[in-house]
């Protein structure tokens, strides 16, 4: 068995975060390792992903939803041929901490071949411990301006997904985590017309 692991502390409740999770057609915008995600986030559902590991060629799996728990966690496990051979469960997991979430990341191999894939599991891993596109640090114009046009997308995503929430206050909190992302865009834009 292989676990690889990361986390990372994310200034947003977790409704929010679960709101960007469980937009699949949304993660080629934010994840360098995800490249397609389609289906429905429910247990039990099927899933079709597109990974692509730093430098290596996309793989693509049908894994099922094993847990889709709103703002908590999201998780699926996907085999090759036959259970115990080469499975892997993929999860995200969501902790209110303060001043807002951690989003712990994760991916467990196991079964019979697992010794046999320590090069491409050493390429996810990779993958895995790439910056997150919030994090990235950021140089030029046109990074800048990148990443104020991601927040602003981010920004539009939660105030689409803020009226769907059942409780007032975790609709608030979306808005208000938008509004931050709008300001952080603006100051994005306004140091890439500076530089």
């Amino acid at each position: 068995m292989r676990r690889i692991e990361t986390a990372i502390d994310i200034a947003a409740p977790p409704v929010a975060v679960w709101g960007v999770l469980v937009d699949f057609a949304a993660y080629p915008d934010w994840n360098p390792f995800i490249r397609r995600l389609q289906g429905e986030a429910r247990a039990g559902a099927r899933l079709e992903v597109t990974v692509q590991p730093p430098g290596g060629k996309p793989m693509t799996f049908r894994p099922r939803v094993l847990a889709a728990e709103q703002a908590r966690e999201l998780s699926w496990r996907g085999r090759v041929l036959l259970p115990g051979l080469f499975d892997g469960e993929h999860g995200f997991r969501l902790e209110a901490v303060a001043g807002g979430c951690r989003l712990n990341h994760s991916e467990t191999f196991s079964g019979l071949l697992v010794p046999l894939f320590g090069r491409m599991l050493d390429t996810t891993e990779r993958g895995f411990s790439a910056p997150h596109w919030l994090d990235v640090p950021m140089s030029t114009p046109l990074e800048l301006l990148a990443t104020a046009r991601r927040k602003r997308e981010l920004a539009q995503r939660l105030v689409q997904l803020a009226p769907g929430l059942s409780v007032a206050d975790d609709r608030a909190k979306v808005i208000q985590h938008a509004r931050l992302l709008e300001e952080e865009a603006a100051k994005l834009e306004a140091k890439a017309a500076e530089v």
